[in-house]
């Protein structure tokens, strides 16, 4: 069977290929690539693994980065272009639940591909787009299966963070997790606490995006991998999926990408912790900026479902998390603020659109500098202009001020 590879990636990776065989070693596109372009998904990036060693890799290239020379993997770096290439290898025993402790460098593909997690990641393809399947995962593709490779307790054995991903595959393809392989989520859910929170929020935010997320809302609590999850062990987790699910199925169905902050700050929301939102967020280690985004988001979701969306409202929120939030609900055919009007009626857009700064408060109130009575009248005089009480003028606002 054969892969097309006229997508730019491939086409890009293929004179780095072509020269590892060149030189007399064996080189494959493997993993993703080959999987999604096969389903005809996107393709983000492609992987190569080879024979060569990261001796002979760097032998052969002027320039490369190493990325973990001790496990295989280095960076070719070819006519500006980035290329992950790692060595066939087989692996160890996984004492940190992340990394082997050892790798063995091998020469042969079919035993590089015992060590992947399920079938359809297994698949590999040579220059010419020749697939080479060890495991049937052209078969499990075909018919919808997430099937570990090999025994599935010794896959999860080395890396529990594959209980995640099996779920999240699920959600992404749409697909079913085979039943010894669903046995072992189950059974290897709990090495989740070995786990760095980084690795598991990657595959959990992938899990809520993905398209046929409704369909896989409820494998997270039937699996019990929720128990083993920072602020998802709770009795109405399940509850609050399906709920998300709701707002997000007419998402899916228009074809409109969900953006990872939007699916949590609709998450949270179902969830109903309120103030407790910031901090389950920080559990999960995500960024201050994201925490941003998503408590903003949070707090526009309770404004629009309450129909408590105002012109202050308008002002205050960012544009594009209002419009994000508006999409969701017209996309469920809820009740909308006329957030179009709005704008238009807003006198001002931002702070340093009034006429008046803190140093002219100061010179018409009579106060020094570092005051908290500029912060407190600025507030005042902003919220006067947004509802339309005060004219942005500096003759109005000077007789606001001294309460002529």
């Amino acid at each position: 069977m054969l892969i097309s590879l006229e997508h730019r990636l491939f086409q890009e990776a293929l004179p780095v290929m072509e020269r590892i065989e060149a030189a007399g070693y064996e080189a494959y596109f493997v993993g993703g690539c080959v999987r999604d372009t096969l389903l005809k998904r996107p393709i983000h990036d492609v992987d190569i693994a080879s024979s060569a060693r990261p001796d002979e890799i760097e032998a052969l290239f002027h320039a490369t980065i190493d990325l973990g020379k001790e496990h295989g993997t280095m960076i070719v770096v070819y006519h500006g272009e980035t290329f992950e290439v790692t060595t066939f290898r087989t692996e160890g025993t996984y004492s940190d639940f992340r990394r082997p402790d050892e790798v063995t460098f091998v020469r042969n593909l079919e035993e590089d591909t015992l060590r992947r997690d399920f079938t359809i990641n297994a698949l590999a393809a040579d220059s010419e787009g020749v697939i080479y399947d060890y495991h049937g995962g052209l078969s499990d593709l075909e018919q919808g299966y997430i099937r570990a490779v090999g025994n599935p307790a010794e896959r999860f054995a080395e890396d529990s963070l594959r209980t995640m991903r099996a779920l999240r595959f699920a959600s992404q393809l749409g697909f079913e997790i085979e039943g010894a392989t669903y046995e072992g989520v189950q059974a290897y859910a709990h090495q989740l606490k070995q786990i760095a929170i980084e690795r598991i929020r990657v595959e959990m935010s992938k899990y809520l995006q993905g398209e046929a997320f409704p369909q896989a809302a409820h494998l997270l609590v039937v699996s019990g991998v929720n128990q083993y999850l920072p602020g998802f062990d709770r009795p109405d987790i399940g509850q609050a999926l399906a709920k998300l699910s709701t707002w997000l199925s007419p998402l899916i169905e228009a074809g409109i990408e969900r953006d990872e902050a939007l699916v949590w700050a609709f998450l949270l929301y179902e969830l109903r912790i309120g103030s407790q939102a910031r901090q389950l967020l920080r559990t999960w280690t995500f960024s201050k900026q994201f925490m941003s985004a998503v408590t903003e988001m949070l707090t526009i979701i309770e404004k629009f479902d309450q129909q408590e969306f105002d012109l202050e409202s308008t002002y205050h929120h960012t544009d594009a998390y209002v419009d994000l939030i508006y999409q969701t609900f017209a996309c469920r055919n809820l009740p909308l603020p006329d957030v179009a009007t709005m704008r238009q009626q807003l006198p001002i857009q931002k702070r340093q659109d009034i006429v008046v700064n803190g140093k002219d408060l100061m010179d018409i109130l009579g106060l020094t500098k570092g005051t908290k009575d500029i912060g407190v009248w600025l507030e005042r005089i902003e919220r006067a202009i947004i509802q339309g009480d005060l004219p942005n003028d500096l003759e109005a606002i000077t007789h606001f001020i001294r309460g002529d």
